[in-house]
């Protein structure tokens, strides 16, 4: 059902926008099967925006090694 809506909207090979088009590319051919016909994967917009996105240092993570517990709340809860 979902791929009748998404195609209805934005068919293959998802070039427009159509509301259900929030994936961050998709295979092509359209008939590939990745054994009898190789798949190439085509990466929309999206995906070099998340890419980028995600790829920021972050020194200010706190680990699970790097967590106290506070006094007041040690213990078991009631």
């Amino acid at each position: 059902m979902e791929a009748a809506n998404a195609e209805a909207a934005s068919p293959y090979p998802f070039k427009q926008f159509g509301k259900q088009a929030y994936g961050i590319g998709y295979f092509s051919p359209q008939e590939c099967d990745d054994v009898n016909t190789p798949c190439e994967y085509n990466p929309m917009p999206s995906y070099y925006f998340l890419q980028n996105a995600f790829n920021v240092s972050v020194s200010n993570v706190t680990t699970l090694d790097d967590f106290q517990v506070s006094p007041w709340r040690e213990g078991r809860s009631a």
